[in-house]
């Protein structure tokens, strides 16, 4: 087996690591790395190139292994890729939400494999153990914590009382989140995985403009201390539910009791919890952030390949909707002024924190631009 990797960042090095000095690897061949940094060709044997086209228009090499990371040149190479024949595997979950059913199409007809496990949940074996749910079950939700950097966060704020800022700078510092975390902390990051892991799950396209999602960018330590005064823990859960054809998709803060399992997972942890028609309540969990979790996943799509596993793919079932449930829920909220708030749905108020009574979110959609932060009530 003769791959490239393309880029040789945080986790492009992670695959390159453990291919190098794993023994039962040894019979997979590095044939090209694609970095701009081409003095890497001082410290490392393998072919470094800054063209993608060498790797496309070697012969030898059968599988593209993408760790790059930037949104549109990755989808440029990896369609490009499956085009020559290539096998291609990649962490890039943006790319995946956005055109997996154009990506399968074109592997499909070019009878290659395209992988992407690391996608979400880092070390986390979600993707394929989904595929093989959904063939046999129908699948009525998922929920979870799938952002290690978020975690981390609030992780911090609960445990060691930081501020949000102290946190995000010491996950910085660990290399937990970017030096530019919006992504991660408006859920934009929980958006593309929700979307990835209910399009299979459903069997159907998910656009990522149809999930609902709010940050935790403006969270406080009083909001942290409000919850656990009532038994909370504050996580961010990316959530999706099918019910009579009706999808419905949400990433938001979420108070979740102590009592709940969702809430002792800590750090950089990742939990994703499916329930299906057969196999009932499914848990699976690890490391959801880091370079080795990550580029674990990539290599375990490696070995796929090389034993000529089961490439399973997207498909597109019947057509779903997607609306706001009516189901009713009860929130969270610390408003700006108290008195821009309907006395009728406030169960309980301490200063300008808020527990509401069961309400529809319309009504919490409605009081946003009047909100310094909102978190649904949880189970």
């Amino acid at each position: 087996m003769k791959i490239a990797i393309l880029g040789l960042g945080t986790v492009g090095y992670g695959v390159y690591d453990i291919i190098k000095t794993t023994e039962v690897l040894k019979d997979i061949e590095i044939k090209y790395i694609l970095d701009r940094n081409l003095e890497l060709q001082r410290i490392i044997p393998e072919k470094v190139t800054n063209s993608f086209i060498d790797i496309l228009n070697s012969n030898d090499i059968d599988t593209v292994v993408e760790c790059m990371g930037a949104k549109d040149f990755s989808y440029k190479c990896i369609k490009e890729a499956l085009e020559h024949k290539k096998n291609v595997i990649t962490a890039n979950k943006e790319v995946v939400a956005e055109h997996i059913k154009e990506l399968t199409k074109i592997k499909n007809e070019m009878g290659v494999s395209l992988y992407y496990e690391a996608s979400v949940g880092g070390g986390i074996p979600i993707i394929k153990n989904l595929f093989m749910v959904a063939e046999t079950n129908e699948v009525d939700s998922i929920k979870g914590i799938i952002n290690g950097t978020t975690n981390y966060i609030l992780s911090k704020m609960t445990s060691e009382k930081m501020t949000f800022l102290e946190a995000l700078k010491m996950a910085q510092k660990l290399g937990f989140a970017e030096s530019d975390p919006t992504a991660d902390l408006e859920g934009l990051d929980m958006v593309r995985k929700i979307s990835i892991l209910s399009s299979i799950a459903y069997k159907t396209e998910i656009p990522i403009e149809k999930i609902w999602h709010y940050g935790i960018s403006t969270i406080s330590e009083n909001d942290i201390l409000f919850a656990d005064r009532y038994g909370y823990v504050i996580k961010f859960i990316a959530s999706s539910t099918n019910v009579n054809e009706n999808i419905e998709l949400k990433v938001e803060p979420t108070f979740i009791s102590k009592s709940n399992l969702l809430s002792h997972v800590n750090d950089e942890n990742n939990i994703i919890e499916v329930n299906a028609s057969i196999n009932d309540k499914l848990s699976f969990f690890g490391k959801g952030a880091g370079r080795y979790p990550t580029a674990n996943a990539i290599v375990n799509d490696l070995i796929m390949i090389k034993n000529n596993d089961k490439n399973y793919s997207f498909y597109e079932n019947n057509k779903k909707t997607y609306k706001d449930s009516k189901e009713k829920n009860r929130y969270y909220i610390r408003v700006k002024n108290i008195n821009l708030v309907n006395k009728d749905i406030i169960e309980t108020i301490e200063n300008n924190q808020i527990i509401t009574k069961l309400v529809n979110f319309s009504v919490i959609k409605d009081l946003l631009k009047d909100v310094y932060f909102y978190a649904r009530i949880g189970e």
